[in-house]
Parts: C-alpha cells; sequence; structure tokens
C-alpha cells in the first residue's frame, strides 16, 4: 500500500511504503523485489568480522571437566586421543601447582615443590597442556627458591594429540543458556549483572547504546535501544525485542600421526525472532559499526581435559543521512523470524574449508517505512546481529555463525522515489589456527540471505 501524506508545511513531502509483500516467506524461496526500483545499498558490510576473540579474560578461570552449569550428558562426549612423546599434562589436583599467569609474557608460574610432590618435571620444548585452562608449548623453565617460572609459546592441538577423536553433540535450550555464564570481560561499556541478565551501557561516538539478554528457562530475550544525539537532543532511535530458541551444537574432530584430519562442526536448528524500530528526525550524516567487545553468554564445558565454551554475542551497525537543514525524517519497522542450519567440514590436507549453510524458513512481518524532506535525499538504515554464535577451544575462537538483521529506507528526488529494504543474512567464519591448520587463513563467508523490497509505482 502506498499513499501520499499531505504536507503540513509548504514545500514539505512525507511519503509512506508499507511492505505487504513482507508477510510471509516460503523455506527456501528466493528474495524477490516487489518493483524494481532504487534502494539503499544494504550495510551488511558492517558486520564483516573475522573468527577471534573480541577480548579474553587477562586470566581466564579453570573450566572443570563438565563444566558447564547443565553439563551435557556423558555419551553427547568423546575424548579418545594418544598424546604426543612431548606431551605433559598437569591434571586434576596437580593444576594447583599453578600460582599465577603473566598473560603479557604468557608465563606460568608454579610450586615446584607441587610439581615434584605430583611427579611432574617440565622442560623446554615440551607441549604443557594444563587441565580446562591452557595449551602451551615450553620454550624455558627458570628455578627461583621454591616457584618455577615457565615461558611458553603458542601450541596447537595438533602438537599434543598424536592420534584420536574429539566430538560432542548436544542441545543448547533456553534452560541451559538460563545457567550459563554471563561474561562481560575487558569492555569499554558499563556492563552490569544481576540474576541471569545481563546489561551493557555503552558509548560509540554519538551514540548510546544499550542491551539487556536474558536467559529464562523457556526462551533467551534480547532488549535493545541504539539512540544518536545532538547535544541534549534524542535525534536517532534505534530499538526492539527479540527471542533466541534452542539450538544443537555438534563437532567431530580427528588427528592421526600428529596432523589435524579432519573437522565436521555445525550449529543446528537455530532460530529466533528479532523486532525492529527506526526513528530519526534531523539526525544529519552519521555511521556506526559496534561489535560488543565480549560476548554476553557463555557457556563453558569440556571435552576430556580441553576447555571448550559456545559464546553468545551482539553487534549493531547504522548509516544515517537524515540532515536537519531540510527538515528531514524517516520512519520504519518490521519483525523477522527465522531457524537455520550451519556447519564447516575440513579435510586433511586440504587447503581449504567448506562452509555451508540453510535457511529453513524466513519470514518478514510488519514492514513499513515513512520519510520526509524539504527535496533532500533521505537514507536511514540499522542492522543488528544476534546471536552470534561462536565456538571458542582453548580461548581461541574456531568458528562462529551469525544471524544479521537489517532495515532501511530511501528517498530520492527526480522524480520522487520512495523505497524500504528489509533483509536477513546468516554468515559463518572459521579460524582452525588452534586445532593445527595454520595455512588455512581466517574466512568469514555469506551461508544464506532473504531479502524484500518495496517502492512506489514511478520509481525508476
Amino acid at each position: 500500500m502506498l499513499k501520499l501524506i499531505s504536507p503540513a508545511r509548504t514545500g514539505l513531502l512525507a511519503l509512506s511504503v508499507t511492505l505487504l509483500a513482507c508477510s510471509g516467506d516460503s523455506p527456501g524461496g528466493p528474495a524477490t523485489s516487489l518493483e524494481p526500483a532504487p534502494a539503499p545499498a544494504p550495510i551488511d558490510s558492517g558486520f564483516n568480522d573475522t573468527a577471534g576473540n573480541p577480548e579474553p579474560e587477562a586470566t581466564p578461570a579453570p573450566i572443570p571437566p563438565g563444566g558447564l552449569a547443565a553439563p551435557p550428558p556423558d555419551k553427547a562426549l568423546v575424548y579418545q586421543v594418544e598424546y604426543a612423546a612431548d606431551a605433559v599434562l598437569i591434571e586434576g589436583d596437580a593444576r594447583q601447582a599453578l600460582q599465577s599467569i603473566d598473560t603479557q609474557m604468557q608465563r606460568y608460574t608454579f610450586d615446584a615443590q607441587a610439581l615434584d610432590d605430583a611427579g611432574i618435571s617440565l622442560r623446554a620444548n615440551q607441549v604443557m597442556l594444563i587441565e580446562g585452562l591452557a595449551l602451551r608449548r615450553i620454550s624455558g623453565v627458570n628455578r627461583s627458591g621454591n616457584m618455577l617460572m615457565v615461558d611458553t609459546d603458542e601450541a596447537a592441538l595438533n602438537e599434543l594429540i598424536e592420534n584420536g577423536e574429539l566430538a560432542w553433540d548436544f542441545e543448547v535450550t533456553p534452560e541451559v543458556i538460563a545457567k550459563s555464564r554471563l561474561k562481560v570481560g575487558k569492555s569499554t561499556c558499563s556492563p552490569s549483572i544481576a540474576g541471569n541478565k545481563v546489561t551493557f551501557d555503552c558509548t560509540v561516538n554519538a551514540y548510546s547504546i544499550q542491551v539487556t539478554v536474558e536467559a529464562k528457562p523457556d526462551i533467551t530475550e534480547i532488549t535493545y535501544q541504539v539512540k544518536q544525539s545532538v547535544g541534549s537532543k534524542a535525534t536517532a532511535s534505534f530499538s526492539g525485542t527479540g527471542k533466541l530458541g534452542k539450538f544443537r551444537n555438534r563437532a567431530n574432530v580427528q588427528y592421526k600421526d600428529g596432523k589435524l584430519m579432519g573437522v565436521d562442526y555445525g550449529t543446528d536448528g537455530l532460530n529466533g525472532e528479532l523486532e525492529i524500530q527506526l526513528s530519526a528526525a534531523g539526525a544529519g550524516n552519521s555511521n556506526i559499526s559496534y561489535k560488543f567487545p565480549a560476548p554476553a553468554l557463555s557457556l563453558p564445558f569440556s571435552v576430556g581435559p580441553i576447555p571448550l565454551s559456545i559464546d553468545i554475542g551482539i553487534q549493531v551497525v547504522a548509516q544515517l543521512e537524515v540532515p536537519a537543514e531540510a527538515q528531514a525524517s524517516a520512519q520504519a519497522g518490521a519483525v523477522f523470524s527465522y531457524n537455520a542450519d550451519t556447519g564447516l567440514k575440513y579435510s586433511g590436507g586440504d587447503t581449504q574449508v567448506d562452509v555451508s549453510g540453510q535457511l529453513g524458513s524466513a519470514t518478514f512481518k510488519d514492514g513499513t517505512f515513512d520519510a520526509g524532506s524539504t527535496f533532500a535525499k533521505v537514507d536511514a538504515q540499522f542492522g543488528l546481529a544476534f546471536p552470534r554464535v561462536a565456538l571458542n577451544v582453548l580461548n581461541q575462537e574456531v568458528a562462529f555463525v551469525r544471524t544479521g538483521f537489517l532495515i532501511g529506507t530511501l528517498l530520492t528526488f527526480g522524480p520522487v522515489c520512495k523505497s524500504g529494504y528489509t533483509k536477513l543474512k546468516v554468515e559463518g567464519g572459521y579460524g582452525l589456527k588452534i586445532l593445527g591448520v595454520p595455512l588455512v587463513p581466517a574466512q568469514t563467508e555469506t551461508l544464506a540471505e532473504r531479502e524484500r523490497r518495496a517502492s512506489q509505482n514511478n520509481c525508476r
């Protein structure tokens, strides 16, 4: 439905577009436009990042075996390995020998007597695994009194494991998420935690961002508001709520003769709903692309002595061209719902990773767009990526899947044309260095996307 709203002031033109075609979408159906029309160039490139830690904690806490608050059943975990000849394990009570970690120097200080009592001898060139905490290659050992200072370098799992298999397959339910660890890390935000709820208050340039993630027994909810202000006046606002349902996380990792032979990893049945509301008046020109510096939720668990976690994060992106001198304004809103399956596979010796994804269904509802100005271009867009589900192995991010939701409205003149779009984009990224594949660079790939556009009839 298109309608022309009579201007309240001479020369002020306001247009409204309702995106009726967004009310439904068949599984696997192609993205279509209502009409060929100019539209905002989607700003999803602002979500771009590669697998890697946002900001790791200075001293990560050891994760006990089965350390997930609601641990997967034993049958969901497989750890059958043969260690390399130069591997040394510090596990069980022997972990109490660790006194401190210098994360800048990557120096681990131990009680030397406690190591002797445990029958553990550390020397240069060994691969050291501290159960539930760290994997390092020892570069030097120095003793001072009863303290043993161990300097280390990076190490990968193929240096620790000569032959064997790691695997897991379990459901990440809202109940599990409700018992997860709320994680804020070293943040430029002002985070606060209350029960199963974490709230981030951030300031980025002219934008203030407040996001609350609450893990409930039946659903994980997100409430967000992003505001742009000029002085004390709010000139733009993006807000809404979202829900995340249960999904499965699975993996199988195999080693032979100290080489990574295969990885099969997937996040299946990822599903949820998100509402976006955009409003701007005289906001001027600005943009933002901000990934929260730590995951909002972290679900730690272990496979054997290897610490892992599933981390759930957030990212926002916005672009505004709403000139104040033209009395410009813009509004848009939509509701998205989706489910998706994603995965990656790697075979030993390959130089590429096969990343795949499929949208089982995607629905766009209540897509509406409005804009007005005194004959000046108006372009307003906003996007939210939630959830960003990442697999973290030994404090290094190995893979992630990100579901991004975007909305935008555009008003141009000569002739007058008003258009808008809604877009859902599923992306995946990986970095397999910690697993033993340093030559395959970290990458991000688009796995699936669905887009709807609407415009008035006379757009060219």
